[in-house]
């Protein structure tokens, strides 16, 4: 098991360090930590301010705590999609914000982006006009 231990209130950073101990932290909104009924293999204690969660690993020891971040974020998602959309639903919110998140970090500036996204800026353009960016 790799202990996460999630303090309530605080925003998760954009990046996460590397692992190289057995535990990391993470700071998230209360609203957002998970419960049982968002992943698999997840338990939940609360104490004070807290809530401590074990995520079991077993299955792929190779599992970062961004792999368990986006499995639970897919899941959650799945669970609002709307029924016979689930696919182009969930896609589409990472699609839009990966693109949002390149353009902020290029400054808007669409050859950079477009270029570090490994996309034409023909397609960039599309898709901010899709996106309604």
């Amino acid at each position: 098991h790799l202990p996460i231990e999630i303090t309530k209130g605080v925003t998760i950073p954009s990046t996460m360090p590397s692992v190289s101990t057995s535990s990391v932290q993470v700071v998230i909104p209360e609203s957002n930590i998970p419960t049982a009924s968002t992943a698999e293999n997840i338990k939940t204690v609360d104490s004070d301010n807290k809530s401590q969660v074990n995520i079991s690993l077993n299955e792929n020891p190779s599992e970062t705590p961004e792999d368990i971040a986006v499995k639970m974020l897919i899941k959650r998602l799945l669970e609002r999609a709307p029924e016979g959309d689930a696919y182009s639903y969930v896609l589409g919110v990472f699609e839009k914000e990966l693109l949002l998140q390149s353009l902020e970090m290029h400054k808007r500036n669409q050859v950079q982006s477009a270029s570090h996204l490994g996309i034409t800026r023909n397609t960039l353009r599309t898709k901010i006009e899709k996106y309604r960016i």
